[in-house]
């Protein structure tokens, strides 16, 4: 008799817990995609429900319950990407689209900028780029293209936003390998590579001069406020003022903005990414507009102009 209750307390358990994966779920998240309990620290929030044999996710930004991202996926982690998917930037922008396969991107996958306009358009084959793809630049210029095989053997080359071919290389499915030779716009050798499947192994940089200086640290830096995120807490601690009206009135938001950085650190463009409290969005325009020079992102030795999203929190305590 005991053995007979004790199996049907494991089928009841097992039966419950079955039940629980199907009963639709909302998980909140923070900027850095790190789940949080509740929504007084989220960035954005996801619906999870069972769809047959596949989860479906649809994301929102916690501030304005804008779409963030929807698509499906095969697992209940929301880890492995399946069918088509689909992100969004916070001005409600496309921001990337494209079919996946057991969490491998399959066929074309485009991405644009948050003004809406191309950025990439690539052909995927078991997660191996092919074929034939090319990125853009903010200005229309074409800023990269690939041309493989159907296994991902091919060429890529890099061009800066003039049309000046920077970088040329191989690929080997879909990734960079073997040496990558990178020059100025004046032609000089700035930055060789050595790729081994996307993974630069040994980085060599090269003066204006084109004289050897010695192993760089990396291929790729993003441009940063001086003191990185320190330095930007100080900076919002001693210039950000709340407005009185929103504290009263109990508003909050976290306003978000595309910022343009040029090659010598100064913000060029400042974009709201969003709709938000006007009182809000004044007051974080006006404290960007006292920023000082940024460090400027780096690409293979030399400073290029770039692009970030940056937010400003508006929390009462």
């Amino acid at each position: 008799m005991k053995q007979f209750l004790l199996i049907i307390a494991y089928f009841i358990m097992y039966a419950n817990l079955a039940f629980c994966q199907d009963v639709p779920q909302t998980l909140y998240f923070d900027y850095k995609e790190k789940p949080v309990v509740g929504s007084q620290q989220c960035d954005f929030y996801v619906f999870h429900t069972k769809a047959g044999k596949f989860w479906h996710r649809k994301g929102y930004f916690c501030n304005d319950k804008t779409l963030k991202f929807d698509g499906y996926f095969s697992d209940s982690l929301g880890l492995k990407k399946e069918g088509n998917f689909v992100k969004y930037y916070p001005n409600g922008y496309l921001r990337d689209s494209g079919r996946f396969a057991d969490g491998k991107e399959e066929g074309i996958h485009l991405s644009w900028y948050e003004n809406g306009l191309i950025r990439k358009t690539f052909k995927f084959n078991d997660g191996v780029k092919v074929d034939t793809g090319w990125g853009w630049y903010r200005n229309g210029k074409m800023s990269e293209v690939y041309i493989t095989d159907k296994n991902g053997d091919g060429i890529e080359s890099n061009y800066d936003e003039v049309g000046t071919l920077l970088v040329e290389g191989q690929l080997s499915k879909g990734k960079r390998n073997g040496i990558w030779r990178v020059v100025d716009n004046n032609k000089i050798l700035s930055q060789v590579v050595k790729y081994e499947m996307d993974s630069a192994i040994l980085i060599t940089n090269y003066d204006e001069s084109g004289v050897e200086t010695g192993v760089g640290k990396s291929v790729e830096e993003y441009a940063q406020f001086p003191g990185g995120l320190d330095g930007w807490r100080m900076f919002l601690e001693k210039n950000l003022k709340y407005p009185k009206s929103a504290q009263n009135h109990g508003i909050e938001a976290v306003v978000k903005f595309c910022i343009i950085i040029d090659e010598k650190g100064k913000l060029t463009e400042i974009n709201l990414l969003g709709d938000y409290p006007s009182s809000l969005s004044k007051e974080a325009l006006r404290v960007l507009s006292k920023s000082p020079d940024w460090i400027p992102a780096m690409q293979y030795n030399r400073k290029i102009k770039s692009s970030i999203i940056q937010s400003i929190t508006f929390a009462l305590m």
